[in-house]
């Protein structure tokens, strides 16, 4: 009579695979729980390792993706692909988070608030606004256009006097962060 196998750390050394795997594959259904023969271990292995689905592809799977960092990797290329992933999903919560900020400040410059009093009443900071500008250009172009209708034609715009006196048009900013680079 062939002997039985209970543990899965034994399993696993019948097969060439960690005992968390064999568990794994208890708990999706592929391996039935113990007792095994050796024969039954290393038919229904072979299978399994052959199988993508079952095996998982982190071992096959190309550096600098998601499977690969997942997988365990920890080269360079999925460190990286991992810090670009998280600046992503932060960016995408942060722009998230502050919608109803920009809609407030869109909505107040529509209204003809000038542009501190915009800031100041939808509760954000100018290098907020900046920011959410950098980040999200349809914003930006939204805001610009708001700050287009609400400027004042006496001014002669993308002038220190302009600038000075709150205007933060388009041309006005651009005339401050050119002045800014010098």
């Amino acid at each position: 009579m062939a002997k039985k196998i209970e543990s899965t750390r034994e399993a696993a050394q019948i097969v060439g695979v960690t005992a968390r795997t064999i568990n794994a594959w208890i708990e999706r259904g592929a391996l039935t729980p113990p007792p095994w023969t050796s024969a039954y271990l290393k038919k229904t292995s072979g299978n399994l390792l052959e199988s993508p689905y079952i095996r998982g592809v982190g071992s096959s799977a190309e550096h600098g993706t998601s499977t690969a960092y997942r997988a365990g990797c920890s080269c360079a290329e999925c460190q990286a692909w991992a810090r670009a992933d998280m600046r992503r999903r932060r960016r995408e919560k942060s722009l998230e988070a502050s919608q109803p900020k920009a809609d407030a400040l869109l909505r107040l410059l529509e209204d003809g608030c000038s542009y501190q009093e915009a800031v100041e009443q939808a509760g954000w900071t100018h290098q907020g606004v900046a920011g959410r500008r950098k980040l999200d250009p349809p914003f930006g172009i939204r805001l610009d256009e708001a700050l287009n209708d609400v400027r004042d034609p006496a001014l002669r715009h993308g002038r220190p006097h302009a600038w000075r006196t709150g205007c933060r048009c388009a041309d006005c900013r651009e005339y401050h962060e050119a002045s800014r680079q010098r």
